[in-house]
């Protein structure tokens, strides 16, 4: 089965879906978020991207605002690691 087309194959296109998840900032409903990210992450692990490093520079960019009691962007991320 091939990808779907917004599925991050490549370091690059994981990179940059990665950085639009983050840019939400949690959007409206950190929980959808958090769902969105599992998805990302899946998908490029599936694809055999190697997410350490990116997770670890987009978290370097993103938001310590804990904006919903869930923890900051920057933390969610670093989870992911």
């Amino acid at each position: 089965m091939s990808p779907a087309p917004d599925e991050p194959t490549t370091p690059a296109e994981f990179r940059a879906e990665l950085i639009r998840w983050a840019a939400r900032d949690q959007g409206t409903d950190t929980r959808d978020e958090l769902l969105r990210l599992r998805d990302l992450v899946d998908q490029a692990r599936r694809a055999g991207v190697d997410l350490t490093p990116i997770l670890a520079e987009v978290a370097e960019l993103s938001s310590t605002e804990d904006r919903y009691g869930m923890g900051s962007t920057r933390d969610i991320l670093r989870r992911h690691i």
